[in-house]
């Protein structure tokens, strides 16, 4: 949800320095995708702790106008969901003549609203870890949809960060993924990636150089992780340019 405030210039009050700095700062996408598959429980002590460090780490990441916030789920439609929720943070502005002491009220009001929003967004993708698997979950888990969701992002042109809260098993019936070792892994991510440009509506400009955490629900040696999963991500993903690593 976006947020509204009374309006005022802050070239007026703080001078074209300040206006120069904030413009100069890209602004940033932070997309949380949450699989909600059968497979994937984040309800452990150990598990949760993980998620909500690495969660409020990224939604600490925003902090600028016009950075943005999504929460999105994987399942057997990922490509085609709506956003669960999504915020972008505004920017500031104010009325010639404003008193100096008012500006910096509203300044206060303004960032004090930006901490309150993230963490109304944090909340959300919380509850979102809670609440059980999708019922309607029948076609499979389909993690390449993402590469849709995120191209359709093209005309903010924002740089992007991905967070896949995933146990990256992809079973799609377009896409299966079950390598039996490291180079099967490969030889397939680079089949699917030549199927994914001629099928999927991706766009390469956007993918590029965005980063994607691929945060796993397993701690220490706990892990159920099939390392094959890493390779094939690692090498599909990167036939799109995008930095990969395994959290």
């Amino acid at each position: 949800m976006k947020i509204r405030f009374i309006v005022c210039l802050v070239i007026s009050i703080v001078g074209n320095n300040t206006l120069a700095l904030t413009q100069s700062i890209p602004p940033i996408e932070i997309l949380f995708f949450v699989d909600k598959s059968a497979s994937v429980s984040y309800n452990s002590p150990d598990i949760k702790g993980k998620t909500e460090k690495i969660l409020w780490d990224g939604v600490n990441k925003v902090g600028n106008p016009n950075d943005e916030l999504q929460l999105l789920v994987i399942h057997d439609k990922t490509k085609g969901a709506p956003p669960v929720k999504n915020y972008s943070i505004p920017i500031f502005s104010c009325r010639p003549g404003t008193p100096p002491m008012q500006v910096r009220k509203l300044q206060n009001a303004y960032k004090s609203n930006i901490g309150k929003e993230k963490k109304v967004f944090y909340d959300r993708a919380n509850q979102l870890f809670k609440e059980g698997y999708d019922p309607d979950n029948k076609q499979g888990t389909d993690i390449i949809g993402i590469l849709e969701v995120v191209s359709r992002q093209a005309a903010n042109n924002k740089k992007k960060e991905i967070f896949l809260f995933t146990d990256a098993k992809q079973s799609s019936k377009n896409f299966l993924v079950n390598p039996k070792n490291r180079q099967e892994a490969i030889n397939l991510a680079i089949e699917h990636a030549r199927r994914i440009n001629k099928e999927l509506f991706i766009d390469r400009n956007v993918l590029a150089n965005s980063k994607v955490h691929i945060v796993l629900p397993y701690v220490g040696s706990n892990t159920k992780h099939d390392n094959n999963l890493t390779y094939y991500w690692e090498k599909l993903l990167s036939q799109f340019g995008m930095i990969v690593d395994f959290v």
